[in-house]
C-alpha cells in the first residue's frame, strides 16, 4: 500500500501542476481511503475532506470521491463508503 500512497502522491502533485481537478479530487479521495485503513487517519481524513471539497465544483464528477453524496446534515464530515 506504501506504493500506492506514493503513485497518489506523484498524481495529486501532478493534478495539481496541471489545473486537472477531476484528477486531483479521485486521487485524494482513494489516497484518503488507504490512509483510513492503514493509517495515519488523520490523514484520510484530511485528504477526504479536501476531495469532497473539490467534488463540489463545477465540471467535477463526484463518482470517485467517497461519501460524495453521503454529508452528514449539519457536520463536516462524511460517512466515508
Amino acid at each position: 500500500m506504501k506504493n500506492a500512497q506514493k503513485v497518489f502522491s506523484d498524481v495529486i502533485a501532478s493534478a495539481k501542476t496541471a489545473g486537472d481537478v477531476g484528477a486531483e479530487a479521485e486521487a485524494e479521495a482513494f489516497s484518503g481511503n488507504i490512509a483510513y485503513q492503514q493509517g495515519p487517519m488523520d490523514l484520510g481524513e484530511k485528504l477526504t475532506a479536501h476531495a469532497l471539497e473539490l467534488s463540489k465544483k463545477p465540471g467535477v464528477s463526484r463518482q470517485f470521491v467517497p461519501g460524495a453524496q453521503f454529508t452528514m446534515p449539519g457536520t463536516a464530515r462524511t460517512m466515508i463508503s
